[in-house]
């Protein structure tokens, strides 16, 4: 398949009987449900905790801007547009929106698989994990291979069960491993403690990547910000502050070390856009040189060397960041749609794309908008 736009940041919302049809049958009591609460709303239920209403602003695609609405919708997901959570529809709807290739994010799991960090049964947990990843395998990919790139939620209790899952999902087509951070926020290591290597080295070893979203901490959801409280602006402040995130993170990935000991593996930054990356990278390069004596910095390059080795990021429509392609470096840059999320501009990610890359040579332009991803993923 010749490739023109391919997204690495979409999120698909798993079908009402995804986890129900996949326990054991002693834990479908505990599994997660969909249950109508006040005022006809729908909501996930997990050890008979509401996990969070349907809707919010994570459900707007193709909506007007002056249509947002944080809140969740009548009817559950009869008040959504099929294509957020039926693959056949997805389909249909990036065929309407000219986008090749989807890399697919969780719903209930969270951004990198926290939703289910809570959950007090290990056997119940360590059986939604199965239940998700096997989902996304069996009715996403299921439905389109060529089309769909599954990336695994991991159990992170133990590291043997963490990496078993990580080959089990492999087995089963995923091409990519989620890992939200910072992992000390939810109450396991550090990144860049050594208690992790043996889930770098299998990572590495299947020639995958990993995704670090923004947000995927213990971040508060929007609703529960202090808006009614009359603080204009903080709605918007928490999207953009949701990047800083990430930027912490990758200064992990950064100076652990981790990067040194695994030479080959690959780490992805989505959803941070690219605008900053310079700047970061110079800096880097600038603590490394001055600190490193008395820190006893065991790197052996330059950071920014690692970052052009190993490190990629994601942007979706700014301009500032691709002109600084020469210092990011082209073959380190990958677009995304981030559908059917509040950022996205389905269905006219085409218009945007051609006016954002406007000027850039057709060589690199299809690098950054399909030939990193197809490359890094391992598409046909």
């Amino acid at each position: 398949m010749e490739y023109k736009l391919i997204s690495v940041d979409d999120h698909l919302f798993e079908g009402p009987d995804a986890y129900q049809s996949r326990v054991p049958a002693k834990l479908r009591d505990q599994a997660p449900k969909i249950v109508e609460t006040e005022g006809g709303y729908r909501a996930w239920v997990i050890e008979g905790q509401e996990g969070g209403k349907i809707g919010g602003l994570a459900n707007v695609a193709g909506r007007k801007y002056e249509e947002f609405d944080p809140g969740p919708v009548k009817g559950g997901y009869e008040g959504l547009p099929a294509s957020h959570y039926d693959p056949a529809e997805r389909l249909k709807a990036m065929d309407q929106d000219g986008v090749d290739v989807e890399v697919l994010f969780p719903g209930l799991p969270s951004l990198g698989g926290g939703g289910f960090f809570g959950i007090k049964d290990p056997e119940l947990r360590t059986a939604l994990y199965r239940a998700y990843n096997d989902h996304v395998a069996e009715d996403w990919r299921g439905v389109n291979p060529e089309r769909f790139v599954a990336q695994c939620c991991i159990p992170l209790y133990d590291i043997n069960e963490t990496v078993a899952e990580i080959k089990r999902s492999y087995d089963k087509g995923h091409r990519c491993v989620l890992f939200p951070t910072p992992p000390e926020a939810w109450g396991f290591q550090p990144l860049g403690d050594k208690h992790w290597d043996p889930m770098w080295a299998t990572i590495q070893e299947l020639d995958i990547p990993v995704s670090i979203h923004i947000g995927s901490g213990p971040l508060p959801p929007i609703s529960d910000l202090p808006l009614q409280a009359g603080v204009k602006g903080t709605g918007q402040a928490f999207i953009v502050k949701t990047i800083s995130s990430n930027i912490a993170s990758m200064a992990d990935f950064m100076f652990s070390g981790i990067l040194e000991r695994f030479p080959r593996l690959k780490v992805v930054s989505v959803e941070s856009g690219i605008g900053w990356v310079p700047y970061f990278l110079e800096q880097c390069d600038d603590v490394y040189t001055r600190q490193r004596y008395w820190t006893k910095s065991d790197l052996r390059m330059l950071p920014s060397e690692y970052a052009a080795r190993q490190m990629y990021w994601n942007f979706w429509n700014e301009k500032a960041g691709l002109r600084l392609l020469d210092v990011i470096g082209e073959n380190n840059v990958m677009w995304e749609s981030d559908f059917p999320h509040s950022i996205c501009d389905w269905p006219n990610s085409r218009k945007v794309v051609d006016r954002i890359t406007e000027g850039i040579q057709p060589a690199v332009r299809q690098k950054i908008l399909a030939d990193n991803a197809a490359a890094l993923y391992k598409l046909s």
